[in-house]
């Protein structure tokens, strides 16, 4: 899963870590059913790391979704960004996470 977002001011990108599961389908198959994806941002250096939180929750994870057998991909649609969201910066502290979550559809 590819998440674009930055860090600022005390922290380097690399002090985020990004997890990404199924909720109640821990292999992540498809089987018709509905997947619910959970995406954590962890804040794992030693200072507070500046983000747009706000705005990460409101546009959630952007999701492409893969068939294994024929090998096409869909981006799944996500919200309409609100831009003046991105230059609220809130500190994730060291440590702290945020989590999102995101339906897959049939």
């Amino acid at each position: 899963m590819a998440v674009s977002c930055c860090a600022t001011a005390g922290g380097a990108p690399e002090d985020i870590v990004f997890n990404a599961r199924c909720i109640d389908n821990p292999t992540c198959r498809f089987t018709g059913e509905e997947i619910v994806v959970e995406l954590e941002l962890r804040n794992d250096g030693g200072e507070s790391v500046q983000l747009p939180i706000r705005y990460l929750h409101r546009m959630g994870p952007r999701v492409q979704v893969m068939d294994n057998h024929s090998g096409k991909s869909t981006w799944l649609r996500t919200p309409h960004p609100d831009r003046s969201l991105v230059n609220e910066l809130e500190a994730l502290a060291p440590g702290q996470s945020i989590r999102m979550t995101r339906s897959v559809m049939p």
